[in-house]
């Protein structure tokens, strides 16, 4: 038997000492003292293992909940990004035959119809053509009349 590192024979020669200091008298009270103080102790350290228990479970709860949230959340983003993906993978698609038939023919792509109240037509120069634009401008009548060269 062996308790907190101490055999039966130094647990008798601490009884021997504790008897010859504090007698036959006083003995049976100090052991009911050492007894409630060792009791009390063991209650303590028993209540503070169960407080950090409580608390670490209650940390590690709400770590799992913040990893299932972050785990939703990069899901949602991967989601997101493969829907642009797609979109613009769609969108390039449908500009693809449209880019094929300005390279096939430049004149088709050289002029750009503004839809302004400003300007009614817009002519921008292909190689070709010399490097000057024409906007008409409507006057206050709305007419189109008078030309401006820049």
């Amino acid at each position: 038997m062996n308790i907190l590192g101490i055999g039966p024979g130094e647990l008798l020669l601490i009884l021997m000492l504790a008897l010859i200091v504090f007698g036959p008298r006083r003995l049976p009270e100090v052991g009911k003292t050492l007894g409630k103080t060792l009791r009390e102790m063991r209650n303590m350290s028993d209540e503070l293992t169960a407080q950090f228990r409580s608390e670490l479970e209650s940390a590690t709860q709400e770590m799992n909940s913040l990893a299932e949230d972050l785990t939703t959340a990069s899901h949602d983003a991967a989601g997101a990004v493969r829907s642009a993906a797609n979109e613009a993978e769609g969108i390039g698609q449908q500009v693809s035959p449209d880019t094929q038939n300005v390279a096939e023919d430049p004149q088709q792509g050289s002029r750009i119809k503004a839809f302004s109240p400003l300007a009614s037509d817009v002519s921008m120069p292909t190689p070709s053509q010399p490097t000057e634009a024409r906007l008409t401008l409507p006057d206050r009548s709305g007419s189109t009349n008078r030309e401006q060269e820049g």
